[in-house]
């Protein structure tokens, strides 16, 4: 009886378990059935999203060139560190080991990484050295989320020869963001950590240098690390910019004038080409391919002399004596020019009971136009800007271009343009005779840009053609198609229905080929050069400055030097300015500069290598 009860009992166990074994196998079909029926297209893109991964792929920027074919802005390769937020265990603590393998402030981690998507790769450090590298991949195991791929950065050999003209890429900003984020078309290209042209060409010609982005499917290993491409993106790579500029002549330039603050240009006055432009002090502008470094920054930023800025399109200054060659121009177009044209100089002029001075205090003796230009007096241009009045001198200076752009540049300065109005606008007050005596000589409500004196010397080498200068000959695909090319842009004409002009260039031909000319220390024995010196005065001098020597005064205080020169005579092939600031310096020192670059220019066209 007792055996019969325990075999029963067994039985019912067995039964049980099998009765759980058939609920849970039932359960596992089930459930089997759910994920790979209902659940399985689902659950396998789900897989395939944990090995491939979409890539946003970017194509090569385009080529900078002068008009040699020396390359100007090229790429060249660069090590990267990412980072993806989602694949990091502890953010803060990934974040601290990469600043202690790194040596780089936590806080400038953060700051990247604010209001950014947590699951795509997020870029920290561009083009690190090899040491910084090795030191990551020894410590791979402590920064989970943190990547390392190449990309191409952008590079400026010789950069600092032509900073302000080519500019810089830096990274996106959200300012800059912002603006795109109106443009559908453009905020498919552009995303944060992108680099974008700031300054120069690289931000001018944007669109053009660009490459192409895409989208590329990879498979990737459980470190995020590529194996394969499945659907690659064909890259397709910016377009080529090839400028006017010679870099050889740009070097030339920067070198002569290294020890000087200032602009130098030349133009070629029969088109308008900008061959050379320098402003000074430069800088290099391959500080801001990566992470910029204080103290670079500091360098650049902090500098009293302020070498980011564009002297030659963004500074204004008094044209001094130059704009005698206006002056000239005016008086000979005057009705009363026949009368009155020989004035005599004793080294001071009265206008009531004030005295302006010559800059030759014994004075020039009687002279003419001719003498007055080659020799700079000043006060037979207070005589003849008496005679000729403010409307009928600020009306022959708006021919030249005085008080206008020049077209070059959207950013450049238009400077004043001596007038009735315009003082009335800027000082609200009245026109007074002292300042038309002032204007004469290029001083008082008078200033002008380089680049817009580099135009009125051109147009006074060709004969009275006015174009708006320009930089950027031609634009190229990746193949060497042509896509743009830049045309000579004429501006205006200067009225010279008498032949007045050609007379201004044979008194600029006087001042560097005559014995008592101001410029006769940039004669040359190859061609005739043409050309004008010019001294102005940067501040009116407190009375305790006026008898002091010039190092002893504050650099604001020093008188600026001008020269501009164009040649050869008959047929111009370069239009220069040199603008020297506070050198306290006449404007025939920088003479033989002008000499040693129209020199080094026309003779290396031929062929002829001058490198002295």
């Amino acid at each position: 009886m007792f055996s019969k009860n325990r075999t029963d009992s067994g039985e019912r166990r067995v039964k049980i378990c099998q009765f759980i074994f058939i609920i849970i196998m039932i359960i596992f079909s089930f459930r089997l059935f759910y994920l790979q029926i209902i659940k399985g297209d689902e659950l396998k893109k789900q897989s395939e999203n944990n090995r491939i991964s979409e890539q946003r792929v970017k194509s090569p920027r385009g080529l900078i060139f002068d008009t040699e074919g020396q390359e100007l802005a090229i790429n060249r390769g660069s090590i990267n560190v990412y980072i993806t937020i989602e694949k990091t265990k502890n953010l803060r603590s990934t974040l601290s080991n990469l600043s202690s393998i790194t040596k780089i402030d936590i806080n400038f981690f953060i700051k990247k990484l604010k209001k950014k998507n947590r699951y795509r790769p997020i870029l920290l450090l561009r083009d690190i050295n090899q040491k910084t590298l090795a030191k990551i991949a020894e410590h791979r195991l402590t920064l989970p989320g943190v990547t390392i791929d190449s990309d191409l950065i952008r590079e400026y050999p010789d950069g600092h020869f032509y900073a302000h003209l080519i500019g810089y890429l830096r990274e996106i900003d959200n300012r800059t963001l912002r603006k795109i984020k109106g443009n559908k078309k453009k905020l498919k290209k552009y995303r944060k950590s992108d680099y974008i042209g700031r300054k120069g060409i690289e931000k001018s010609h944007e669109k053009f240098l660009r490459g192409d982005i895409g989208i590329e499917r990879v498979e990737v290993d459980a470190h995020g690390r590529k194996k394969r491409i499945i659907t690659p993106f064909e890259k397709k790579a910016g377009n080529n910019v090839h400028l006017t500029i010679n870099l050889r002549l740009q070097k030339k330039v920067s070198e002569l004038f290294s020890k000087y603050e200032g602009s130098v240009i030349a133009l070629d006055p029969m088109n308008g080409a900008v061959l050379s432009m320098i402003s000074h002090p430069n800088y290099d502008p391959n500080i801001f391919r990566g992470r910029v470094i204080p103290k670079d920054w500091k360098m650049v930023n902090d500098n009293p002399l302020k070498p980011l800025l564009n002297r030659s399109l963004k500074s204004v200054y008094p044209p001094g004596s130059i704009f005698k060659s206006i002056m000239a121009f005016a008086f000979l177009s005057h009705p009363d020019f026949e009368k009155e044209n020989k004035f005599s100089c004793n080294g001071k002029y009265f206008l009531g009971k004030e005295r302006w001075r010559c800059w030759k205090k014994g004075g020039h003796g009687k002279m003419g136009l001719k003498d007055a230009i080659a020799q700079s007096c000043d006060v037979y241009f207070y005589k003849a800007g008496r005679i000729m009045g403010i409307d009928h001198i600020s009306k022959y200076a708006a021919q030249f271009g005085v008080g206008q752009k020049t077209g070059f540049s959207k950013n450049e300065k238009s400077g004043d343009l001596p007038s009735k109005k315009r003082k009335k606008i800027k000082k609200n007050d009245r026109w007074y005779l002292g300042d038309t005596t002032n204007i004469s000589i290029g001083q008082g409500l008078n200033s002008m840009t380089p680049i817009q004196v580099a135009s009125l010397t051109s147009s006074i080498a060709n004969g009275g053609k006015i174009y708006r200068p320009y930089i950027v000959e031609k634009i190229t695909s990746p193949t060497g198609e042509q896509i743009f090319k830049q045309k000579p842009l004429l501006r205006k004409r200067i009225l010279d229905k008498y032949k007045y002009l050609e007379k201004v260039r044979l008194f600029l031909k006087e001042t560097v080929n005559g014995e008592k000319g101001t410029g006769k220390k940039a004669r040359s024995n190859l061609f005739t050069i043409s050309g004008k010196t010019g001294t102005a005065q940067a501040a009116k001098l407190v009375k305790s400055s006026i008898n002091t020597v010039s190092e002893e005064r504050e650099r604001d205080y020093r008188d600026h030097s001008w020269f501009i020169a164009f040649a050869p005579y008959k047929k111009p092939e370069i239009a220069l300015v040199i603008l020297a600031e506070h050198t306290d310096l006449p404007g025939s020192h920088f003479a033989p500069m002008a000499k040693e670059i129209i020199e080094f220019y026309i003779q290396g066209k031929k062929g002829i290598r001058i490198d002295k």
